[in-house]
C-alpha cells in the first residue's frame, strides 16, 4: 500500500489526490462490495435455516480491514444498508395510503432487540424525515420508536469483532423478520416520491 500511495504522490496532484482521500476510494468500494456480496450471501442461508453457512460467511465479512475512507466497518455498512434499502424498496413499491411497508417495520422492531432493533429504529426515523408519508404514517412510526433506546448508527461505532458478529446477525435477522412480515401482507405495486422528487 505504502509503495501504491508513493507512486500516485509523484504523479501531477498526486499529493492533492492522497490528502483528499481520493486514492483510498477504490479500497472502499472493493471492501464494500466484498462486504454485500458475503452478506447477501448469509442472507440467503439464513432464509434456508443454515445458521453455521450463515455464521461463516458474516464472520468473513467482519474480518474484512476497517475502511478509513468511509470511516466504518464494511460489514456494518452493508448490513445497515441491506435493511434500510429492504424498508425504502417495499414504500417505493407502495401506492398512496397502503401502509403495509410500514406494518411490517413495526413487527419487526416490536420483534427484536439489540442492534437489529436500533438499526429499524434509525431507518424509520431517516423515512419519516426523508419521505413523503401520509400524518398517520410519521405518528405511527412516533409511537412505535418511542420506547427503543435510542443508540448510534452501527456504521458510526467501531466494535471489536465479536461483537460486531453479533450486531450484523442481528441486523440480518430483523431483515428476515421484516421480509416475512411483508410477505403475510403483500406489497404495493405502485412508487411514492421521496422528500423533493
Amino acid at each position: 500500500m505504502s509503495a501504491y500511495f508513493q507512486e500516485r504522490a509523484e504523479r501531477p496532484f498526486g499529493d492533492l489526490e492522497l490528502a483528499s482521500g481520493r486514492t483510498l476510494a477504490s479500497f472502499s468500494r472493493a471492501g464494500l462490495t466484498a462486504a454485500d456480496n458475503l452478506l447477501a450471501k448469509a442472507d440467503r442461508a439464513l432464509a434456508e435455516g443454515e445458521l453455521g453457512r450463515a455464521g461463516d460467511f458474516i464472520d468473513r465479512a467482519v474480518a474484512l480491514k476497517y475502511d478509513e475512507h468511509e470511516q466504518t466497518a464494511p460489514a456494518a455498512f452493508a448490513a445497515s444498508m441491506m435493511l434500510f434499502n429492504a424498508v425504502t424498496d417495499a414504500l417505493e413499491r407502495s401506492s398512496e395510503g397502503d401502509s403495509r411497508w410500514l406494518e411490517a417495520a413495526v413487527v419487526a422492531l416490536s420483534s427484536a432487540d439489540g442492534w437489529g432493533q436500533s438499526e429499524m429504529r434509525h431507518i424509520l426515523l431517516v423515512v419519516r424525515q426523508d419521505y413523503v408519508l401520509q400524518r398517520g404514517e410519521s405518528h405511527a412510526i412516533g409511537d412505535a420508536v418511542a420506547d427503543v433506546p435510542e443508540r448510534a448508527d452501527l456504521r458510526d461505532v467501531t466494535l471489536p469483532s465479536r461483537e460486531l458478529v453479533e450486531a450484523v446477525t442481528s441486523v440480518l435477522q430483523v431483515l428476515q423478520i421484516y421480509r416475512a412480515a411483508l410477505r403475510s401482507t403483500g406489497g404495493g405495486p405502485e412508487s411514492r416520491p421521496a422528500e423533493g422528487e
